[in-house]
């Protein structure tokens, strides 16, 4: 929110898409982040977290902090997607079976089904698209000086 206030997006607000700008540029995302924020650390704090999980977020936050905008993003998307299979990871071995790609597509799904989401376990599911927002605004407000390292 300060850096909404102060101008410091506003500066770097151009170098974004148009609906990403949208998002960055307005106080009440912003104001509903902090709340979302909030709402997050206190079921972090009130709930058992995975080791996998917090390692994830421990990574998130340290990416986040040093700038290092794709590995941060890697690390939001092992933290959303746990492991949870595609498609291609399951061995496609139907030689012969007209229906190969129903085969494995009702696969990963079962074995989806049967992987717990450490996020759904701690009951955070819902406050995980908050982190991809602060990185995304950290990122408009602090860019890397190294483009590789920005997503």
């Amino acid at each position: 929110l300060r850096w909404l206030q102060d101008g410091t997006l506003a500066a770097k607000a151009d170098a974004l898409d148009p609906e990403a700008k949208k998002v960055v540029m307005s106080e009440p995302a912003a104001k509903e982040a902090i709340r979302g924020v909030k709402a997050f650390s206190e079921r972090l704090g009130d709930r058992e977290v995975s080791k996998e999980l917090a390692q994830s977020l421990e990574d998130f936050c340290r990416h986040v902090g040093s700038r290092e905008y794709v590995q941060a993003n890697k690390a939001y998307m092992d933290i959303v997607m746990g492991a949870r299979k595609w498609q291609g990871d399951v061995p496609y071995l139907v030689e012969g079976n007209r229906n190969g790609p129903a085969v494995v597509q009702s696969v990963a799904e079962r074995l989806n089904k049967s992987n717990k989401n450490p996020l759904d376990e701690a009951g955070i599911r819902d406050h995980a698209v908050l982190l991809r927002r602060l990185l995304k605004v950290q990122q408009a407000a602090l860019p890397n000086e190294d483009p590789s390292k920005n997503c």
